[in-house]
């Protein structure tokens, strides 16, 4: 009997790469394959960035980073109050400084008229970032400023004397109210930067999230396909295999049992190389999985840090504010109170050496728990640093307390200040001594707990030398017994083979058909759910173009309806004001999207982004000081662009916040006048609209 031994084919190994391309590829099926990917990612980028749910005429629009709210400008305007007497026979002129910081569309203030000896000019506002106050001419420049008047009599001189000295006073005095109230806006122009800074970070996350979901949809959808198409391979593979088979089996039914022998050997090994390419596939499939699973982990581990340090961040901005009003208001108490400002850092010092001696006391009792608890779990340390911190903060807010205190009884303990100095000082003293015997102490047990951490490790060390020894020696012991089990099983596998070569013979040819139907079958199944995909592609390629006209046609008919409105609006500005129709209704109500004037439609929408564009939404979240609902206002303007009252339909439910809602109408306007064709119609428009203010301020139209 003869044996013939076929190798089994050997796979070759793919090269690395970004992407597992299937075998047979060629390099312009890549660049077409890539090209298309670029293409499907911009398309779907762009779907992504458009709005279908934006306010206004029910349009979508487009959302760009770039598209960030400018925080408004203020206009701060200073001005001496008048002089308290007038005792000459002259009045004296009053001094004026305007501060102007430009803002587009606004018409300008009128200048206020100067006395001929001083100059207005306007000065520019300081640069956000770094405000610094505004510092108006000394009274002495005002004064000298004043044209000469005419030589009092000697009876009156010493009256006009005190009248200017009363005009200088009152001018210092209103020059710092002036200043603190220019710094009080410089404030509130830095943190509405601020807040304009926060919000472009987080659309900046938004849009990055937009990209991750992309990017992770397209990975996806590439690793099907190109499973598919390694699918697809290893079915042509295995046809190929299985008409050979075919092939070979139809020779061996003509031929010795040798030879039937072989052949049987010859598809023992042809199956075992497809069950290992389905195992490697398996495999493939599996990490590539764990894979994107622990991609997906880490960005959401990133996003959760981005977002814990942008809280942080905002932790941090905001105890920087609060420091910076504490010691703003320390600064002025300290003004106020001169006097008392020894005794303050007498006792400042004082409670700092108790502060210092607590904290030595309190390192020592921690040294002596962390030699006592060496063996403790990493949670109780966690949970005694947490205690420990606690007890800072009660400490610190104890002492601040005290502090205060002490400043308040200051005068009542001034008597007996001598003997508590000296009590005191003796008392630091002892502490001092008791602080560094504490000390000594816990230097000895920290270096004999490094000494115990030193042994223990060595310990360890050696424990595992040993253990992975015997492990070795385990796993050269169960090798051994392995190879002999092995070669025993082949040379039994080997008797059987040979005693079960003639019934395997004669079930080779069935069991082959079988397998050649199974086969059929498979790929008739493979084939149909290769159409079934197809066909799916091709209906989401149809709905993305149809999505994609349809989105075309919406922004052309929106780009003619702007452009007819303002040709419109350019022919009616040419033409003369029409006098007044005799109308009984001067007032109109927009009842919605559904209005039938479209021009009035148009106003209220404008209007409507006017106020989203330029409310400042950090009024309002200070104003959230409880559970609320989006309120429903209705604000009247007149034909010039004022506002003639402002009406809650729906009440938001926190007071707070509708007095703040009531605030920025009444801050933002006057408003955009009426066009003429309306100022024709009616001299009163009522704009229903429902605020909502989640992260920013939008209106949406309301009352239809």
């Amino acid at each position: 009997m003869t044996t013939v031994k076929v190798a089994p084919q050997r796979r070759r190994a793919p090269k690395p790469g970004l992407i597992p391309w299937p075998r047979g590829w060629r390099r312009s099926d890549r660049v077409r394959f890539t090209r298309s990917l670029v293409a499907s990612l911009a398309i779907h980028l762009l779907l992504l960035a458009m709005q279908f749910d934006a306010p206004g005429l029910g349009m979508p629009e487009l959302t760009l980073p770039w598209q960030l709210r400018r925080a408004p400008t203020v206009d701060v305007v200073l001005a001496p109050a008048p002089a308290a007497a007038k005792t000459a026979k002259k009045p004296l002129p009053k001094a004026e400084r305007r501060v102007r910081a430009e803002r587009p569309k606004k018409p300008k203030p009128p200048a206020p008229v100067a006395p001929p000896s001083l100059a207005e000019a306007p000065i520019a506002a300081p640069p956000i970032p770094a405000p610094a106050p505004v510092v108006a001419a000394a009274p002495s420049a005002i004064t000298a400023a004043v044209p000469p008047a005419p030589k009092p009599e000697p009876v009156a001189e010493k009256k006009i004397d005190a009248a200017a000295e009363a005009q200088k006073k009152a001018a210092l005095e209103e020059e710092k109210r002036q200043q603190e109230l220019t710094r009080q806006r410089e404030l509130a122009k830095q943190r509405a930067a601020e807040l304009a800074a926060a919000e472009a970070a987080a659309k900046e996350l938004q849009r990055q999230e937009t990209e991750r979901l992309a990017r992770e949809a397209t990975e996806r959808k590439l690793a099907k396909e190109a499973e598919e198409r390694r699918l697809a391979a290893e079915a042509e593979v295995e046809r190929r295999a299985v008409l050979e088979a075919e092939r070979r089996a139809a020779a061996e039914a003509r031929r010795l049992a040798a030879e039937a022998e072989a052949q049987r050997i010859a598809d023992e090994a042809a199956r075992k190389e497809i069950l290992r390419r389905d195992a490697e596939r398996q495999e493939f499939v599996r990490r590539e999985a764990a894979r994107l699973e622990a991609a997906r982990q880490e960005t959401l581990r990133q996003e959760a840090l981005q977002q814990a340090r942008e809280a942080e961040e905002r932790r941090l901005a905001q105890e920087a504010a609060a420091r910076h009003a504490a010691d703003e208001q320390a600064r002025q108490e300290a003004l106020r109170k001169e006097a008392q400002r020894q005794e303050a850092v007498r006792q400042a010092r004082e409670a700092e050496e108790r502060r210092l001696a607590q904290e030595a006391e309190e390192r020592r009792l921690a040294a002596v728990a962390e030699a006592r608890q060496r063996a403790a779990a990493e949670a109780e340390a966690r949970r005694i640093a947490d205690e420990q911190a606690r007890q800072e903060a009660l400490r610190k807010e104890a002492q601040r307390q005290e502090a205060a205190r002490q400043a308040r009884e200051a005068e009542e303990r001034r008597l007996a200040q001598e003997a508590e100095e000296r009590r005191l000082a003796a008392v630091a003293e002892a502490r001092q001594r008791a602080a560094a015997e504490a000390e000594l102490r816990r230097i000895a047990d920290e270096q004999a707990r490094q000494e115990a951490l030193r042994k223990e490790a060595q310990r360890q060390e050696a424990i595992r030398q040993a253990r992975e020894a015997e492990e070795r020696r385990l796993a050269q012991e169960a090798e051994e017994r392995r190879l002999a089990e092995a070669e025993a099983a082949r040379r039994a596998a080997e008797a059987e083979a040979r005693r079960i070569a003639e019934a395997e013979a004669r079930r080779a040819a069935e069991a082959e058909a079988r397998r050649i139907a199974e086969e059929r079958a498979r790929q008739d199944a493979l084939r149909q759910a290769r159409e079934a995909e197809e066909r799916r592609m091709a209906a989401e390629a149809e709905a993305r173009r149809i999505a994609e006209e349809r989105a075309r046609q919406q922004a052309a008919a929106l780009e003619r309806q702007r452009a007819e409105q303002a040709a419109r609006e350019k022919k009616q500005a040419s033409l003369p004001v029409p006098p007044s129709q005799s109308s009984s209704s001067r007032r109109k109500t927009v009842i919605g999207r559904a209005d039938q004037d479209e021009q009035l439609m148009i106003f209220a929408e404008v209007w409507r982004r006017n106020v989203s564009l330029r409310a400042p939404f950090e009024v309002l979240e200070k104003a959230k000081s409880g559970p609320y609902q989006n309120p429903l206002v209705t604000v009247a303007l007149r034909a010039d662009g004022q506002v003639e009252s402002i009406t809650f339909e729906r009440s938001s439910g926190v007071p707070e916040i509708d007095n703040a809602v009531r605030q920025i109408i009444m801050m933002l306007a006057p408003y955009n006048r009426f066009p003429r064709e309306l100022a024709a119609e009616y001299d009163v428009i009522e704009i229903p609209a429902v605020w909502s203010f989640n992260r920013a301020v939008r209106l949406f139209m309301g009352g239809g």
